[in-house]
């Protein structure tokens, strides 16, 4: 199972709370044509990269509840992500305008950074879920979802035309009431995206990261003749226990996802 960091990148519009969205290209073998965070696995040279210019270490993981090495890995690959396939920054420092096409040709992420003289306070971010793909399926990620805040301006955010192929800031609330044929998401995505609809700011959402349980959430998928449902902790099929503020089943119903 690789690891894998998702990043909610969220900025202040003029109607509320707005989130960055990126749609997958159609041939990607997970998540094919899903509206998703921007994010990716972590890869193996995330790890190379100079200490000194990442900070926040020992914050993050006490955000996430796990070891300085996790942390330093699950927060280098979320900006390095973020960075390929939205354009958007979130470390410090103020990359060239055509420095993203580095990455994109290949360029190594710690070489990238220290020839634009860039750092990373991991310290900026916070921790909200951790999802963990379902058994069986062929592709499997340990996934920890990380809360950002981005102050830049709104046209920045640029999906890569390669592994995306669409992009844009949206309120939560006009993602999760849609149907999933007109806006495909996955399970983790759209309850995520449903949790931050009630909330009224990004400093409200920040505060209340602090509190969420860090637990990994493995869900069991069950296909039925009305649609598929999705168990999770304190499902009776299920064999965690139940987790606070998450629902025991998530059921796709004439193409609409709803929470039970």
């Amino acid at each position: 199972m690789r690891k894998a960091t998702t990043v909610i990148v969220l900025r202040e519009g003029t109607s509320g709370v707005q989130v960055l969205l990126l749609r997958r290209h159609r041939r990607n073998v997970f998540l094919p044509d899903a509206w998703v965070f921007p994010g990716g696995r972590v890869d193996a040279r995330d790890a190379d990269v100079e200490r000194g210019r990442v900070t926040g270490i020992t914050t993050l993981a006490r955000a996430l509840s796990c070891d300085l090495k996790d942390a330093f890995v699950y927060g280098v690959a979320g900006v390095r992500e973020t960075m390929e396939e939205s354009g958007v920054w979130l470390g410090e420092g103020t990359p060239a305008m055509d420095a993203r096409a580095e990455l994109l040709s290949g360029m190594d992420f710690g070489d990238w950074m220290a020839a634009h003289d860039l750092r990373i306070d991991l310290g900026r971010f916070s921790g909200w879920a951790w999802w963990v793909t379902p058994r069986g399926e062929p592709r499997r990620y340990d996934t920890r979802f990380l809360v950002a805040r981005w102050d830049g301006p709104a046209e920045q955010a640029v999906h890569d035309a390669r592994e995306t192929v669409a992009s844009g800031w949206f309120c939560p609330g006009e993602c999760v009431d849609q149907s999933i044929e007109d806006f495909p998401l996955a399970p983790p995505t759209w309850w995520t995206l449903k949790e931050l609809v009630g909330f009224q700011d990004i400093d409200a959402i920040v505060r209340a990261s602090s509190g969420r349980p860090c637990v990994p959430v493995q869900p069991i998928l069950d296909v039925t003749a009305t649609g598929l449902e999705v168990w999770l902790p304190g499902h009776p099929e299920h064999g965690d226990g139940a987790v606070k503020g998450l629902p025991s089943c998530i059921t796709m119903r004439d193409g609409v996802w709803s929470a039970t």
